[in-house]
């Protein structure tokens, strides 16, 4: 956790002010934390992560928001993601241990693309199997397909994204836990009045703090900065902030 007052301490030592609109820094931060949570992830225009996704070093940044959620697909086999969903991580089937399977011998096999679906089992007996995601031709080519051994089963269990969830197959299955990347709940900055000189200062105790970890500091004050250069139009001192090195390919 990072302190939202530390965050304005620094980042009013970068734009060289002694103070800023309480209401204009929380509109920069929010901006720098989508920013952050979206160079971390994935540039979507290019299809795949980019490299910094790659290393454990910056999937560390997003560890705070990786969540899971339960819950039962609908009559039609779909599930709807949560209102804080951001991006897919994981997901899978899970069944009562002794009751997950169909006999298929097919378990813990290869799919058709070669990955495997390998079944493990919780703690309270739970049987958890991944479900793979696929797009939308291939999902139904795999209901459809005449061939066993591709098509969705207990032990091979699909999902193609439809709108805001997904269709999974076969239908059903008792219960789905997703794992994906959340939305931050956003910093906000409150202030008060110094009792003494009457100065306005952090108010530490109605403040919402950051829930990026320390290491997220400088590139999330970087987008800050950034961001308030662009709006004033201040070349000099975006060209001070480049100099930093803290940019998203630095």
């Amino acid at each position: 956790m990072i302190k939202v007052s530390s965050i304005y301490m620094d980042f009013l030592h970068q734009i060289q002010k002694e103070e800023i609109g309480v209401d204009d820094f929380n509109r920069l931060s929010k901006l720098a934390e989508l920013r952050l949570m979206y160079w971390v992830t994935g540039d979507i225009r290019g299809g795949v992560p980019p490299e910094p996704y790659l290393t454990q070093k910056n999937k560390d940044y997003v560890s705070p928001f990786i969540t899971k959620y339960k819950t039962t697909p609908n009559e039609d086999g779909e599930i709807i993601r949560p209102t804080d969903y951001y991006q897919y991580e994981n997901m899978y089937a899970m069944y009562l241990s002794g009751n997950e399977g169909d006999g298929e011998e097919d378990a813990g096999g290869c799919s058709e693309n070669g990955s495997t679906n390998e079944e493990s089992t919780t703690s309270d007996g739970i049987e958890k199997v991944p479900i793979e995601l696929m797009e939308g031709q291939e999902f139904y080519y795999r209901n459809k397909t005449y061939i066993q051994g591709l098509r969705p089963s207990t032990k091979k269990p699909i999902a193609k994204q439809v709108g805001k969830g997904w269709e999974i197959l076969p239908q059903g299955i008792p219960g789905v836990t997703l794992e994906y990347i959340r939305y931050p709940k956003y910093a906000i900055l409150k202030v008060t009045s110094d009792p003494i000189y009457y100065n306005v200062i952090p108010d530490e105790v109605n403040s919402i703090n950051y829930e990026w970890e320390e290491n997220a500091r400088d590139v999330l004050l970087f987008f800050m900065v950034d961001y308030y250069f662009n709006s004033t139009r201040e070349q000099a001192g975006k060209q001070a902030n480049l100099s930093t090195a803290k940019t998203p390919n630095g």
